[in-house]
């Protein structure tokens, strides 16, 4: 059973309805050269996962895309390797701009997954959901504390997707 509010042993759990509001959720998603092989999968789950939201007939009231790549070895610069295409709470209009993603550019890993995983954060309120599609690890692995500080602040959880294609190391 999912739930509707809190739960405790005296109070138990309501199940989720059609009707039941969600969090919000938002999409981080490399766009970079290297992850081009595995556009088709990346693209195929990220739909898959908005299909089944709606399917379910759950209200979203936040949708929030980012992209990230690594536009340059040297270069820190948030707004250089990261893009916030929309925020909305019209799932068609997420839809849109997520299947309008170009992918190219980078060409060497790591990747800037970090930044966008900032980036959506930033963007996302309260109990949101992050989902973040890669096919590389980052290069920025000093953004982590404040990732994770900026995570327990706004209850946000963040599950990441790797590329069946993985370059990186774990």
């Amino acid at each position: 059973r999912g739930t509707t509010g809190d739960c405790s042993p005296i109070l138990p759990c309501a199940p989720c309805t059609p009707e039941s509001i969600h969090g919000p959720v938002g999409f981080s998603i490399d766009n970079s050269g290297s992850i081009s092989h595995s556009t088709v999968g990346v693209m195929s789950l990220a739909n898959g996962i908005i299909a089944k939201i709606v399917e379910k007939n759950y209200t979203i009231p936040r949708w929030v895309l980012t992209t990230f790549k690594d536009n340059s070895a040297d270069l820190f610069d948030h707004e250089h390797n990261t893009n916030l295409r929309i925020i909305t709470n019209n799932v068609n209009r997420f839809t849109s701009s997520l299947n309008k993603i170009s992918f190219g550019g980078g060409g060497d890993g790591p990747e800037r997954a970090t930044q966008g995983i900032l980036l959506t954060l930033q963007k996302l309120p309260m109990h949101g959901l992050a989902l973040v599609f890669t096919d590389h690890q980052t290069k920025d692995v000093g953004l982590v504390n404040e990732i994770i500080a900026l995570r327990n602040k706004k209850k946000i959880k963040i599950f990441i997707a790797l590329s069946p294609r993985y370059s990186g190391t774990i």
